[in-house]
């Protein structure tokens, strides 16, 4: 039993994940997010509401790489000093705000690596032989869905805040470092595994895993020198540990049949036709997701509906679907983290700028219309 544990513990997916902040730190060396807000502010600098969907569209990609955790964290950074410079009754800085949280929701579901539901998604289909996805793929099926839903919810934005107090966005200032030959080789390792990535499907011949290209990046990158032991340290090894956990769950559960019973149990409930099974199990997952948040459905609702899935020969299919009804939860402040961090940005008051109600007007109606789009 303990050489079982300690062999599930870490998983290529491990490896993955590793690659995934190891490209985060990148980023953030080379002031990725910081150059591409203040290209958007010169770009949209009177059109307060085209920046803040371009800003939600830069959540979204940031999400993509650098997981819906890390992202909200570095675009409200970019943007402190815009929200600093107006009061918490602003209506275009909660439209910030908001817009930023659910962007990075969306942008969870965009790749494996963005996001614990996505991880747990491609572990099951991984367990099921025949039904895995790959990088690229999962892009492919989830990019239209993130996009619809990215848009709707600046829509929903715009109608339920109205945020026309602003008519000039003042300019992101930094102190921009010299764009040295360490921050472009770092930046074309970045995106040469990002594509590695998403091309696996023809390079696994070459590679053979995921993991082995994330291995790949890290040891450049760290054996030169271009990241260091700060780096190394600043990675969540809290989420990798959680995943640990979420591996070795899955390995007693599936050793003691648990998930058989329940799938069998709940069978006898579930319609028989195969669309209405995965609506009601994606709305389900949906609701819980926003009443325990995003990291605990995970972990309890995806291996369940990965064995509806497999009974009814679908596991592809349920997985990823049950990740991206566990992304689309955002109508409680509490649902996620992106949600979590916005809400706990406050002025100097140390007022919130964002209320509950806020979430509940906009995060209902976008969670509703996203289940829709998956189903």
């Amino acid at each position: 039993a303990a050489k079982v544990v300690l062999s599930s513990f870490f998983n290529h997916n491990t490896f993955l994940i590793l690659g995934g902040y190891a490209i985060s730190a990148a980023f953030s060396r080379c002031e990725v997010e910081r150059r591409l807000a203040s290209l958007l502010q010169a770009r949209f600098e009177n059109q307060p509401y085209l920046f803040l969907l371009a800003m939600m569209m830069l959540g979204m990609f940031l999400s993509m790489w650098i997981s819906n955790h890390t992202a909200p964290v570095l675009c409200i950074s970019v943007l402190s000093p815009i929200i600093a410079d107006y009061g918490s009754e602003s209506r275009f800085v909660q439209a910030l705000l908001l817009g930023v949280a659910f962007a990075c929701n969306f942008g969870g579901m965009l790749t494996p690596i963005a996001s614990l539901q996505n991880i747990i998604a491609i572990q099951q289909m991984n367990n099921a032989e025949s039904a895995a996805m790959s990088f690229g793929a999962w892009i492919g099926y989830s990019m239209p869905i993130a996009l619809l839903g990215t848009i709707f919810a600046w829509l929903l934005i715009i109608v339920m805040l109205k945020p026309d107090d602003v008519t000039s966005i003042p300019k992101i200032v930094y102190e921009a470092k010299e764009v040295n030959k360490s921050a472009i080789a770092i930046c074309v390792l970045s995106l040469l595994t990002i594509l590695a990535w998403a091309t696996s499907s023809f390079t696994k011949l070459l590679f053979g895993d995921l993991g082995i290209i994330s291995l790949l990046f890290m040891g450049i990158v760290f054996g030169s020198g271009i990241l260091t032991e700060i780096d190394l340290n600043s990675f969540a090894w809290h989420t990798l540990f959680l995943l640990g956990g979420s591996n070795v769950l899955g390995k007693v559960v599936e050793s003691s049949e648990l998930l058989d019973h329940i799938v069998h149990a709940l069978k006898h409930a579930l319609p028989e036709s195969k669309l209405w099974v995965a609506a009601e199990v994606f709305f389900a997952a949906c609701v819980m997701a926003t009443f325990v948040s995003h990291s605990v459905a995970a972990i309890v609702v995806v291996p369940i509906i990965a064995h509806i899935g497999k009974s009814w020969g679908a596991v592809q299919e349920f997985s990823f679907g049950s990740a991206l009804a566990i992304s689309a939860a955002m109508a409680f402040p509490f649902s996620s983290f992106p949600n979590i961090y916005s809400l706990l940005v406050v002025d100097d008051f140390g007022k919130s700028f964002l209320s509950t109600k806020m979430f509940l007007q906009v995060g209902t109606p976008a969670s509703v219309f996203c289940i829709f789009l998956i189903v």
